[in-house]
């Protein structure tokens, strides 16, 4: 049975193809269209989808979609009619949109696929915890799923055993931590959706001063729970998602090119302490209540790696499962994930070993590439590929890794990444600076080799999808200053042999500089991850980005590039 599920017309538009139960490939449309967090009908991943099994969309029993739009769009017009006039512009910017796209799904879809099937609506959450329980392995878990905004709902405490799951309760709009997070990093001065992971980075600089002041506003109980003074925010009105009484109460907003002062550091410390109390309280009594000690999490609140540690630290939970694409794009996998299981009869479960669910290229579309460009391109043996970018990044080159399928979600994995050494005292400021041209305080993460991982970390966990933090042993700080950040912490993702090439890659470094890890940060730079190799191509060629592994090859951008 193919079920394909869609997610869309919000952010980060995806698609997934679901066959008798496992998702066998999922891309986002920001990849082929290379629009960050493209929010459009997702045609390029629908298409990537059906070519990687080699079928057309008749042989599709079902396409699904990740909320009900509907009942989306009463919560919207309700409130932008609460808050006129102040939403006015957001009032005539949204109805058409929903007008035109969303309440005319079928249509779109029918004009668009030329399918003639129905269209099956998951509620929003229920999709985030599909593709949470069902690509956990686990016979049996609690499940939390925590965002922005759903339909109503912007929490969902549930739970699932074998093939089924339930929601228990939700927590209804306005209260919202993804909401808050989103507000307060627009008070910061950065974009919602899309500067809430370096507000995390930010966090650790500061102390949470604000915190009780977070606590009182948003009401928040002893479960957990909370409401939301609707004094200090405004969900409805804009890009700005905070009100002045706000700004009197913790002071001014901070402007995008203002300098960044200890005040912000708190704010986002504050900001963060809060997250962190709200959802450990949540989890604490669902085990209190069940007994039950996995867990299965997905929205997009649990790409903040911080809190995924806390978790563990602060709760009894001994399992967890996070969905590698755990924010909406991720939606379209939970959502075919829950009919394959719920609607159809599915009874087998399966573990999800990899997010490189999306396209690979031949080799002759890169050579052709190449010379098109005017690179140097020489093809290696795989040994001989492995020890010239070992060699090159213990030698301070920062190196692009382009191998196989492309990653399913935010974080690259060793398929599309720029890798570099952990050793250099300054590569973190050369990475922000002249590669990544991103602030000076975002710290990089790092691909460590499984077997090595508990002689580095303080409480090592293997997290093969990056997205947990752990602190570094004290005997082993001075050898990794490049990966750490300010408290001592690094992101990290387990590598193991199942990895392949990247783990022969990781090793062959270690033996080299007797560091079992580099520093792994998405190929991309200000644009969306790339996906092909003509985006790989530009993005070398536009960056200071020094050599480019690609499959077989390595690429120079001059001849006289030596190590």
């Amino acid at each position: 049975m193919y079920i394909l599920g869609i997610s869309c017309y919000y952010h980060d538009s995806a698609a997934t193809l679901v066959k008798d139960g496992k998702i066998i490939a999922a891309a986002q449309e920001e990849r082929f269209n290379r629009e960050k967090h493209s929010n459009v009908f997702p045609i390029s991943a629908i298409n990537y989808c059906l070519s990687k099994e080699g079928i057309i969309i008749n042989d599709i029993d079902q396409i699904v979609f990740y909320e009900r739009p509907f009942l989306k769009f009463h919560r919207v017009l309700k409130n932008l009619i609460g808050s006129f006039p102040r939403s006015f512009s957001a009032f005539m910017d949204l109805v058409p949109r929903y007008l035109g796209e969303r309440l005319v799904l079928p249509s779109k879809i029918k004009n668009t696929l030329d399918y003639d099937g129905k269209v099956l609506y998951i509620p929003h959450h229920i999709s985030h915890a599909a593709s949470a329980f069902f690509t956990s392995g686990f016979e049996k878990a609690n499940i939390l799923t925590v965002d922005g905004i759903g339909e109503y709902a912007s929490m969902m405490i549930g739970y699932g055993e074998k093939n089924r799951i339930k929601g228990d309760k939700i927590l209804p709009y306005p209260g919202s931590v993804g909401l808050l997070y989103s507000a307060i990093t627009t008070y910061l001065g950065f974009k919602a959706n899309g500067g809430e992971g370096k507000v995390m980075a930010l966090a650790d600089f500061g102390e949470p001063v604000y915190l009780d002041f977070l606590e009182k506003i948003m009401d928040l109980k002893e479960d957990g729970s909370f409401t939301c003074f609707e004094k200090y925010f405004d969900f409805s009105s804009g890009n700005r998602m905070f009100r002045n009484s706000l700004e009197k109460e913790i002071g001014p907003s901070r402007r995008p090119d203002q300098k960044i002062e200890r005040h912000h550091k708190d704010v986002a410390a504050s900001l963060q302490a809060f997250t962190e109390k709200s959802v450990i309280s949540i989890i604490n009594n669902m085990i209190k209540k069940n007994g039950v000690k996995k867990l299965a999490v997905a929205g997009g609140v649990f790409l903040n790696c911080v809190l995924n540690r806390k978790i563990l630290e602060d709760t009894e939970v001994e399992q967890i499962h996070i969905f590698p694409a755990a924010g909406d794009a991720g939606g379209s996998s939970g959502c075919a994930l829950f009919a394959y299981y719920h609607l159809f009869g599915g009874e087998e479960r399966y573990t999800i070993k990899t997010a490189a669910l999306g396209p690979k290229y031949l080799k002759n579309s890169i050579v052709n590439l190449a010379i098109n460009r005017n690179l140097i391109i020489k093809e290696l043996s795989e040994e001989e590929l492995i020890k010239d970018c070992a060699e090159s990044i213990s030698l301070g080159k920062i190196c692009g890794w382009f191998q196989g399928n492309m990653e399913f979600g935010p974080r690259a994995l060793g398929n599309r990444s720029i890798l570099a050494n952990p050793a250099a005292d300054d590569i973190k400021e050369k990475l922000n600076r002249d590669v990544k041209h991103r602030e000076w305080f975002r710290p990089y993460g790092v691909s460590v080799l499984d077997e090595k991982g508990s002689e580095i970390f303080e409480d090592y966990v293997t997290n093969s999808f990056m997205i947990m933090t752990d602190t570094v042993k004290k005997d082993k700080r001075k050898s990794i200053p490049g990966a750490l950040h300010v408290n001592h912490s690094v992101r990290y993702q387990s590598v193991s042999s199942d990895d392949g090439k990247y783990y022969r890659l990781i090793k062959k470094f270690y033996e080299i500089t007797n560091i079992p890890m580099v520093i792994n940060t998405s190929f991309n730079v200000q644009e969306p991850i790339v996906c092909s190799p003509e985006d790989a191509f530009d993005t070398f060629m536009n960056s200071n980005i020094e050599r480019l592994y690609i499959e077989d090859f390595v690429v120079l951008k001059q001849e006289g590039d030596t190590k």
